[in-house]
């Protein structure tokens, strides 16, 4: 049997993602008639959970029947003001849909006038930053109604694009609601389901057939497919990142073109769409992927995020290796050259990519997510919880745990590792304060909570061993910009790991550093999973 059709049930093999040199045709009375967008997958059976009598919504809210459970849905109105928030203050951070096409298609008589998984999760997103309490609990229902729809999409085997980009915002909306038991394992199903589809190697030299879709009928379609991936993979380094857990996208088996301009790809020019550059994401040594130089002028910023992201999902393995000790030499190795690829892309980084001052509000945001990956690549390779294995050091002994005096700084505070690492950190503390001075808004950006966390663990532990107070105003710092975030539930939990740790006892701190490679501790492992796991019990900071 053909391996696209060995996974799907036998009514469901009607996908319409054939060759068009017929190899792989599907059965003649399940072929559909081509759709005319890749939003617009109303063949499928998960979106139509409308009947096609009911009247349109009147008011700011309409009922949305599904298997019984009563919902709400907005209006046009409040569903055209939800995905213009959406666009203006959320996409930015996984740019992978089409804007004026998304737009076009909610307009009355539009693809996505009825609701699709696709739109639910991008109106669910947009609640979390709308000031209407009442939204916010709509969007939590319209997420609760994409996940059913992406499950029935998953059972049924109706993998698609839509569905993919679906799993990107339920995903973010896990994240930033603290849901993150079942972020993780939709992370999981998401790239599970963009892998037998081939989007994993869309570029992919090999000959053959990598995976059962259709080829993209444009190039608008290809590079939807190529940014629907790399918000995936982005997703995956920045949640794992946090926590210090395996990551779910192994890019050894990935190879997708970083993606191209923005501008370029909102735009309607098909001639400069044709003739932008796609940088090839091209695979080398171990511990990195080769890619051109920084200073090339196809760069943009968002693709060097991407390329960072790379190179910690590199260190994040290194830092994972269930057995460090078996070949010291080689783990050395290894760790001389992620040293050498951060400090080769540091280095390399035009003047423009290097500082916040002199740019705009607009170009701040991304500019200060790609400092700030930047210097947590530096973070956690010299963490405290990783084995100390560089050329300057004897190869790779685990910290133990010292016996300390009151009052004393234990064995080990002032290691070269945990300089390295702490001077990483101060770094991140001094383009905050940049930060601030151009717009306090950039420093809001979703992903930069978990980096905010483990900036204040290593500064708490500088704080008990030594009592600098200049450290310990750094972690308020750290905790204030945490608390302008409007996402509440993931906010507490970061909030809470670093408040928890500062009520340690000197003399126990270094159990910090010997946490297995978990960047926030087994014991905090919880606090990730469920919102409730220390509620009560850790001091507010005003109470200091």
């Amino acid at each position: 049997m053909d391996f696209q059709f060995w996974m799907l049930p036998e009514d469901q093999m009607h996908m319409d993602q054939a060759d068009e040199d017929g190899r792989h045709q599907a059965h003649p009375s399940n072929v559909t008639a081509p759709r005319t967008h890749p939003y617009a997958d109303n063949d499928e059976p998960l979106m139509t959970t409308i009947s096609q009598d009911e009247p349109a919504p009147s008011s700011d809210s309409a009922e949305l029947p599904s298997k019984g459970v009563k919902q709400t849905f907005p209006s046009r109105q409040m569903m055209q003001e939800l995905v213009e928030l959406f666009f203006s203050d959320i996409h930015k951070y996984l740019p992978c849909l089409h804007r004026s096409k998304f737009l076009a298609d909610i307009d009355e008589e539009g693809a996505l006038e009825r609701p699709t998984a696709l739109i639910l999760s991008v109106l669910a997103a947009a609640t979390s930053i709308h000031p209407d309490p009442g939204l916010k609990r709509n969007g939590a229902d319209w997420n609760t109604q994409a996940k059913r729809m992406f499950d029935s999409a998953v059972t049924q085997g109706q993998f698609s694009l839509p569905n993919l980009q679906a799993a990107v915002w339920m995903i973010f909306y896990g994240f930033i609601v603290a849901d993150m038991a079942e972020v993780w394992v939709l992370l999981g199903k998401a790239y599970r389901m963009a892998c037998p589809l081939g989007f994993h190697q869309i570029d992919t030299k090999r000959t053959g057939v990598v995976g059962f879709a259709r080829p993209p009928r444009t190039l608008e379609e290809k590079e939807e497919r190529r940014r629907v991936m790399w918000a995936l993979y982005l997703l995956d380094r920045g949640l794992s990142s946090g926590c210090g857990w395996p990551l779910a996208i192994n890019d050894r088996h990935f190879m997708v073109n970083f993606p191209i301009e923005d501008d370029v790809f909102q735009s309607a020019d098909n001639e400069d769409f044709a003739n932008a550059f796609s940088e090839p994401f091209v695979h080398a040594s171990f511990t990195s992927p080769t890619f051109s130089s920084p200073n090339g002028d196809s760069q943009t910023c968002y693709s060097l995020v991407l390329k960072i992201n790379v190179l910690m999902g590199r260190i994040m393995e290194y830092n994972n290796d269930p057995d460090p000790f078996s070949c010291p030499e080689q783990r050395s190795n290894e760790f001389d050259e992620l040293v050498a690829q951060l400090t080769r892309f540091s280095v390399s980084l035009p003047p423009k990519y290097t500082s916040l001052l002199g740019t705009s509000k607009a170009e701040g945001g991304m500019l200060l997510w790609l400092n700030f990956l930047l210097h947590s690549c530096f973070v956690l390779l010299h963490h405290p919880t990783v084995s100390e294995s560089s050329s300057s050091s004897s190869l790779s002994n685990v910290r133990s745990p010292t016996s300390v005096s009151p009052g004393s700084v234990p064995n080990g505070a002032q290691s070269s590792e945990f300089l390295r690492c702490l001077a990483a950190v101060k770094n991140i503390i001094a383009l905050i304060n940049d930060a601030a001075i151009i717009s306090s808004e950039s420093l809001l950006n979703p992903f930069f909570a978990p980096i905010y966390a483990v900036c204040a663990r290593i500064l708490v532990v500088h704080f008990l061993e030594t009592g600098d107070q200049t450290s310990r105003s750094n972690i308020d710092l750290l905790l204030l910009v945490l608390d302008r975030m409007p996402w509440t539930a993931m906010v507490n939990k970061y909030k809470n790991t670093t408040l928890r740790d500062l009520t340690r006892d000197p003399r126990s701190v270094n159990h910090i550093k010997i946490s297995n490679g978990n960047y926030l501790e087994p014991e905090c492992a919880p606090a990730s999973m469920q919102s409730e796991e220390y509620h009560g019990r850790i001091p507010n900071v005003a109470q200091r």
